[in-house]
């Protein structure tokens, strides 16, 4: 990703978050759930980055709001061993909506490979779950350093290249890399499953093995005592993990799967991505003055740390205008 696509996406996020925010139903009642603000803003950023020459693309709050609720309950669902009796019909709801939002041409017309779930979904998947609790770490979690992290993450937003997530001309000791990373570490796919077939051959002779990545990343022994902690720094010796362990950190931190499945974006693309979302949902609600409930504390809100990762978590949180 060079430097004009990288500022074209920061652009296009900037215009979506604001849109979502001078929506009627965020205007009238100056309130709007985090976790449904997050996936629309993710999903609609992500689907005009894959198709902004798209003729078609009518991307509605109603519309928006009701395909990323049935991607979440289509890809619970299709990681089960045997799928609920009606998960078919799950699947043709989210086909007629993403009909509606890409267009009958793109969605039916095409080749399989080309249809748009194979590019959004993935992408949105690990995006806002990252996007979404590194918003909160940065947002809510840590004040003593949320000046410095939005320093680093805003200036990134204004020039995301591959060479400035290294950089610390936003502020220093600290790097985008280096903050993302950790978010990663903690909050990044939990397990990797795949189908194993037999050594034999044998087409009924298949298993699904899991992958932990949740353990992998947060084992005390390879990460040291602050394993739970949120500290980007743990990263800052040029973007890689610093200390004793250093080699079996590096072989444990595995965002992106391993091998032959690895996803494509590992090698700085999806940095840009997050880093790029973070800032803009950071800067956007907070420019706003948009915060949680204050009637409550940080810890009754998000619990003990690190935040959850189970996929319902926080749905009931509330974000208002103070």
């Amino acid at each position: 990703m060079d430097n004009l696509e990288g500022q074209a996406f920061a652009d296009s996020a900037r215009e979506v978050l604001g849109t979502t925010l001078r929506s009627t139903q965020f205007a009238v009642h100056r309130r709007i759930k985090l976790v449904s603000l997050v996936q629309g803003f993710v999903f609609c950023s992500m689907a005009k980055k894959f198709f902004a020459s798209s003729s078609h693309l009518n991307l509605s709050s109603q519309s928006v709001q009701k395909t990323t609720k049935l991607i979440n309950h289509v890809w619970i669902h299709s990681k089960k061993e045997t799928p609920p009796p009606n998960f078919h019909l799950s699947q043709a709801d989210l086909d007629q909506e993403l009909q509606h939002i890409f267009g009958a041409g793109i969605m039916y017309n095409c080749a399989r490979r080309d249809n748009p779930l194979n590019l959004i979904l993935p992408a949105y998947e690990m995006l806002w779950r990252v996007v979404l609790r590194l918003g909160i770490e940065v947002l809510c979690l840590d004040r003593e350093r949320r000046h410095l992290y939005e320093v680093v993450l805003f200036g990134f937003a204004n020039s995301p290249t591959l060479e400035n997530l290294d950089s610390q001309a936003f502020a220093s000791g600290m790097t985008v890399r280096a903050i993302i990373n950790e978010a990663l570490r903690l909050y990044s796919t939990r397990r990797v499953y795949r189908q194993h077939s037999s050594a034999r051959g044998e087409s009924d002779d298949t298993s699904l093995v899991a992958a932990d990545i949740e353990y992998l990343h947060r084992d005390a022994e390879v990460w040291g005592l602050n394993a739970l902690d949120f500290n980007p720094s743990r990263w800052l010796d040029d973007g890689h993990v610093k200390g004793k362990n250093i080699q079996k950190q590096r072989g444990s931190f595995m965002p992106f799967g391993y091998g032959p499945f690895a996803c494509p974006a590992r090698h700085g693309a999806a940095h840009i991505l997050i880093g790029v979302l973070v800032a803009v949902l950071v800067k956007g609600l907070g420019d706003r003055n948009v915060g949680v409930d204050e009637g409550a504390s940080v810890a009754s809100v998000f619990g003990e740390r690190p935040l959850s990762q189970e996929r319902d978590s926080y749905e009931d949180i509330v974000l208002v205008t103070r």
